[in-house]
């Protein structure tokens, strides 16, 4: 196959275009910037499919998030419905049904670091044999704190939907039944 023919032949780029179909160097073809610019667009494509995977696993934890806390609200009705009978305040029932679960957050979210980067350095690993490329996996810490702070706003901001459900609880719900 000839690659002189092809790219001065069928290629739109003008790096190309000053070629003669007599050349017979490769090397005007295939220099080191060429080829490291043709990666980098190609892992652009990459970069941005990633990208796309962060936002719809964000959406996802978010949406997780927000069902938790909502089932913890509706397995703790007749407990809200109490407090409120006891005189307790929104603000401090909300601090005792939801709060409780901030330190058992922060751990398993800690504890979950070196689990998923064990599975994604077997992935990464069978990727890598897989397409006979080098494929790297870099885990620093401040991605490992970007995601915590992620993830702890994703859950106030479900805290504070589920807040908004503890607000229309009436205290005569318990004294209904």
């Amino acid at each position: 196959f000839n690659y002189n023919i092809y790219n001065i032949s069928y290629s739109i780029d003008e790096k190309y275009s000053n070629l003669s179909l007599n050349d017979k160097s490769i090397s005007d073809i295939y220099s080191i910037d060429i080829l490291k610019e043709n990666i980098i667009n190609s892992l652009s494509f990459y970069n941005n499919f990633t990208y796309l995977i962060i936002m719809f696993c964000l959406i996802l934890v978010f949406v997780i998030i927000s069902i938790l806390t909502n089932i913890l609200v509706d397995e703790n009705i007749k407990m809200i419905s109490l407090m409120k009978i006891f005189g307790y305040k929104n603000k401090e029932i909300s601090k005792a049904v939801l709060n409780v679960y901030n330190v058992v957050i922060i751990i398993s979210y800690l504890v979950s670091i070196p689990f998923a980067k064990f599975i994604l350095t077997k992935i990464m690993n069978y990727l890598s044999s897989y397409l006979s490329i080098v494929l790297s996996f870099n885990l620093s810490f401040f991605k490992i704190i970007l995601g915590l702070i992620l993830f702890l706003i994703f859950y106030y901001f479900g805290c504070l939907l589920s807040k908004r459900k503890i607000e229309k609880i009436d205290m005569d719900l318990l004294l209904k039944e």
